[in-house]
């Protein structure tokens, strides 16, 4: 995403302006919301089953 600050300032003998453009990465997540970080980290929390290890014995 590219964007321009332009700012100009009251001067004695009329105004001081000055500009500046820079552009910064954005990324677009699973629900369609702009980020500034991809999000890349799966679900700690995700019902897979395929992780989990049972204990026997154990109450």
């Amino acid at each position: 995403m590219n964007h321009t600050l332009k700012f100009s300032k009251p001067t004695r003998r009329g105004k001081a302006t000055e500009e500046m453009t820079t552009s910064t990465p954005m990324y677009v997540n699973n629900l369609g919301c702009l980020t500034i970080s991809p999000q890349t980290q799966d679900d700690l929390f995700a019902n897979t089953g395929d992780n989990v290890t049972l204990l026997k014995g154990v109450k």
